[in-house]
């Protein structure tokens, strides 16, 4: 239309507005079959139909239980593989539509309950019990099915205030790593009670072989650096990154006999800039040292030393 309006010519006129109206006649043919039965979306009612029945056939027995944003799913994920390996009907609860798509992959069936009257619904079903990796808003809400018993896993724990958080009260039980885990909650009086704190180890460091005395000669040494990250409190305490994490590595990578495996925190640096700066000067350190370093490659199924 402008062209014709430039030139008096109305054939791009004509030109524009057919093709204008052979894209809206495609696209909706192409939209049209989306209003066949078959194609339409289900209803609300359908789908908690299609819901319950899946419960009473499915019939969980354990489950995961999840709420947060999109860069907490972390939190989650590290514990897939111990449920996956627990017995049972184990099921994965989430509450947000776009963390389903940040979960991940597993064979552990996955719903997805934005409701609070659908997440009722667990009340009549076989599940018994459901693991919390971290706290939110939403988690009261579930709390309050009193079918179901509630232990909080969490998702690491260190000495920041975080792993003594008061909230840890409403659960039934606290599940924790060990007996410094039980000590700090005793210490941080919070109410948290001693006969509620069950120790379970760390499942997700199953792998990693106790200490068996020196390496054999001509071996390596594996040595996991896992520092966490700085918190919300500012204490300089809470992260060995800033402080001494770069002359850790320095130091590490300066024997030929020691191969390092550096797994930083994910939120490393979210809120310190030191701590963002020295994780990155860290990650330049390990990048060189692969980089210098030649010959055989050290079987990765090493001994691992654990660097605290």
């Amino acid at each position: 239309l402008l062209a014709t309006a430039a030139t008096d010519a109305p054939v791009y006129g004509a030109a524009g507005l057919a093709v204008s109206l052979a894209v809206a006649l495609t696209g909706l043919g192409v939209l049209l079959p989306r209003l066949l039965p078959g194609r339409r979306p289900a209803g609300e009612q359908e789908v908690l139909d299609w819901f319950d029945a899946w419960l009473a056939r499915y019939r969980p027995t354990v489950g995961l239980y999840f709420s947060g944003g999109a860069s907490s799913a972390y939190q989650a994920n590290m514990w897939l593989e111990p449920l996956a390996g627990l017995g049972g009907r184990p099921v994965i609860v989430l509450r947000e539509r776009h963390m389903v798509q940040r979960i991940a992959a597993t064979g552990i069936p996955v719903v997805c309950l934005p409701k609070v009257s659908t997440l009722m619904r667990l009340e009549h079903s076989t599940l018994r019990v459901l693991l919390h990796p971290s706290n939110s808003g939403k988690t009261s809400q579930v709390l309050r099915i009193p079918t179901i018993k509630h232990a909080f896993v969490n998702h690491g724990e260190s000495d920041k205030l975080s792993s003594c958080n008061p909230y840890a009260k409403a659960y039934d039980e606290v599940w924790v790593a060990g007996p410094a885990a039980r000590e700090r909650y005793a210490l941080a009086e919070v109410g948290v009670e001693d006969k509620d704190v069950v120790e379970i180890g760390r499942p997700q460091l199953d792998a990693v072989r106790p200490y068996a005395g020196p390496p054999a000669p001509g071996a390596f040494t594996t040595v996991l650096y896992a520092p966490t990250w700085e918190g919300w409190d500012g204490n300089p305490g809470n992260t060995s990154v800033v402080e001494a994490g770069e002359n850790l590595v320095r130091a590490l990578l300066a024997d030929p006999g020691v191969r390092l495996l550096y797994k930083p925190h994910p939120l490393t640096g979210s809120v310190d800039p030191r701590a963002r700066a020295a994780d990155l000067r860290i990650r330049e350190l390990v990048r060189a040292a692969n980089r210098e370093r030649g010959g055989p490659r050290p079987d990765a199924s090493a001994a691992v030393a654990l660097a605290r």
